[in-house]
């Protein structure tokens, strides 16, 4: 008896639940920002993860455009709180990160820390930096160190992203062996290099190489 009661009020729940989430919706669709994220809000009380739901609703979307599009109006839209911005904001540097559209990927994340706090942002902003710079116009760059283990090579780099933002990992193979180089800038001279290391690199040895 007392299963099937719980049963019960489970099913009602989940039922309640999942109209909850559908009303939300239609209300997106139909661009009621404002109703949409208050059903969503009112969802959030019993499932964490609603708001999550109607970012991710838009970024499944097969029209990748229209995806972003919505996250876009999201943020822009004056009543959606901090957290459904910081959320959007994500998504969109996701979208961009996926395209391989590196500045924008780098604006979208970076809008994303002034609304809210997390843990994954601080590495996908410092993975777009570094292919930014890994791209740049220039034909050296500045190598600090090689390791065979990728942990060695972020160690390094962290220690140097602590003064520096332009530093990155190039992964190679010799023989078959991977090698992790820890990289600094692009440069369109050695002595451009040259005079970089000996102002910014106090405690590192910095090679000039080709890119």
């Amino acid at each position: 008896m007392i299963r099937a009661w719980l049963a019960a009020v489970l099913s009602g729940y989940l039922s309640l639940q999942a109209t909850s989430l559908d009303s939300g919706f239609f209300y997106y669709r139909c661009g009621d920002y404002d109703k949409a994220q208050a059903i969503f809000t009112q969802a959030y009380a019993s499932a964490p993860n609603a708001p999550k739901a109607l970012l991710g609703y838009a970024y499944i979307q097969p029209d990748g455009k229209s995806a972003a599009a919505k996250f876009q109006r999201l943020i822009d839209h004056e009543k959606a709180g901090d957290s459904l911005k910081a959320n959007a904001s994500k998504r969109l540097g996701d979208y961009y990160a996926i395209r391989k559209d590196w500045h924008n990927a780098l604006e979208y994340y970076s809008l994303a820390t002034r609304y809210g706090v997390d843990q994954l942002l601080p590495q996908r902003i410092f993975a777009v930096r570094s292919k930014l710079v890994a791209q740049a116009p220039g034909v050296y760059t500045l190598q600090i160190g090689s390791f065979g283990s990728i942990d060695n090579a972020r160690s390094l780099k962290n220690e140097l992203f602590q003064t520096l933002d332009n530093v990155y990992i190039q992964k190679v193979e010799i023989k078959s062996k991977p090698y992790f180089r820890v990289r600094v800038g692009s440069f369109a001279s050695e002595a451009d290099a040259e005079a970089f290391a000996h102002e910014k690199l106090r405690s590192h040895t910095g090679k000039v190489v080709k890119k």
